[in-house]
């Protein structure tokens, strides 16, 4: 049994793992207790908990997007029994351009209800589990969202407001502190968040135009010539034009998952730019899906950013989902901890710290059940006769991804 108290000796020498040194007489009072300790790191794991917001660009020329949500409704379906909730909105939101609704200033959530989910958002949990009908078919249900008659996508700002408390109906739909956030955006265009609603003029509420006036006030390629034909070069976004910046954008969007960062997915087409002699877009790709030029989006750098391309829809994605949902097994203790193997268990006196929090022993009786612990274990076909070693989480979330762990051990 792992002891969580202070180190009693009093001189301790902190090695690198498995190392050991003596220390040398000193003047002190009294008698010197000579010691040794092993240091070693361990990963935090992920809290297994996840809310993954959707956001769906369902504009007019969005029918190309059938296939995409059909494979990613084939890849949610293998999260169906673990502690993930998913919401799902539409990029729509109000703009002053003709054919769009002025006064809607939250994304569109489509009712869930009429999917047979009871409530705003889907769980997808064992023991919280809000559906009926196999996940598959729910999933398809909810994916089929209504066409949207505004032809002005925004899904980074969509997102937002999906989250920051705007959208009453998801207002507790993000678990703060107690499950890390996904947000993953399909789109066959590009991110036109409207830092003013009359960014875009008078233009006329069709895609192509629409798609050209986000370009033209939201992208900036080499020569600065958005509305001459050809190929552009260096493309990246623009700013104070009237849209939002995304990278800005999508960083706080990112920050909202609390003390571990959101993780953001892209499916969308690829940062290739070719303007036709009719001042178009042309599709940045074909293969799979007409997409068009995504090249503010695809700018999104960082940490927890996956990208999916015109023609793999799940595996970008799902890979950043990974990190938030994979436990990870139990490593092996360093050698020298077990005090006593004569006793069952792991007789070994440690201090654990995370982010400078001291973590309790799991089997401590004083462990608050919301904070981390380490534990040891017993796995003889990972580690022999050596005990394993893990950081297990509560029910909040921790700001440190590394958990050190000393333990004493027996001097040679």
């Amino acid at each position: 049994m792992a002891v969580a108290r202070g180190l009693t000796s009093l001189a301790l020498i902190a090695l690198a793992a498995g190392a050991c040194t003596d220390g040398g007489p000193q003047a002190l009072d009294g008698p010197l207790e000579l010691a040794c300790s092993v240091r070693t790191e361990r990963y935090v794991p992920p809290s297994g908990r996840l809310d993954l917001l959707i956001v769906v660009d369902r504009t007019p020329s969005a029918a190309a997007l059938d296939a995409s949500l059909a494979a990613v409704a084939d890849e949610l379906v293998t999260f169906e029994g673990r502690d993930v909730r998913v919401a799902i909105v539409t990029s729509e939101l109000g703009a002053a351009v003709p054919g769009c609704s002025a006064d809607r200033t939250v994304p569109a959530l489509p009712d869930p209800r009429r999917c047979g989910v009871d409530g705003d958002y889907l769980d997808l949990a064992a023991s919280t589990r809000n559906y009926v009908d196999p996940l598959a078919d729910v999933l398809a249900c909810l994916l089929d969202v209504p066409r949207s008659t505004c032809a002005v996508s925004q899904p980074l700002a969509a997102a937002t407001a999906a989250l920051d408390g705007s959208l009453p109906a998801l207002r507790v739909f993000q678990r703060a502190n107690h499950a890390d956030l996904g947000v993953l955006i399909i789109t066959d265009g590009d991110d036109c968040s409207l830092a003013r609603p009359d960014a875009l003029g008078a233009i006329a509420g069709d895609d192509t135009a629409v798609d050209a006036a986000c370009f033209a006030r939201g992208v900036i390629c080499d020569g600065d010539a958005p509305t001459v034909p050809g190929a552009k070069a260096g493309c990246r976004p623009r700013t104070g034009a009237g849209l939002q910046d995304p990278i800005a954008t999508a960083a706080a969007l990112q920050a909202r998952g609390g003390v571990h960062i959101g993780g953001l997915g892209v499916v969308a087409g690829d940062a290739t730019v070719v303007v036709t002699a009719a001042g178009a877009l042309a599709p940045a790709c074909t293969a799979g899906a007409p997409l068009g030029p995504a090249v503010r989006l695809r700018a999104l750098p960082g940490r927890g950013v996956g990208f999916s391309t015109c023609t793999t829809i799940g595996s970008a994605w799902l890979a950043m989902l990974a990190p938030f949902l994979i436990h990870p097994i139990g490593t092996c203790a360093p050698r020298g901890i077990d005090l006593d193997p004569t006793q069952p268990g792991a007789q070994a006196v440690c201090t654990a710290t995370a982010g400078g929090e001291v973590l309790a022993a799991c089997d401590a009786p004083t462990r608050d059940p919301a904070r981390p612990c380490y534990r040891f274990g017993v796995d003889p076909a990972q580690c022999g006769d050596q005990p394993t070693l893990r950081i297990e989480l509560g029910t909040e979330l921790i700001t440190a991804y590394l958990a050190a762990i000393e333990c004493e051990v027996t001097c040679p």
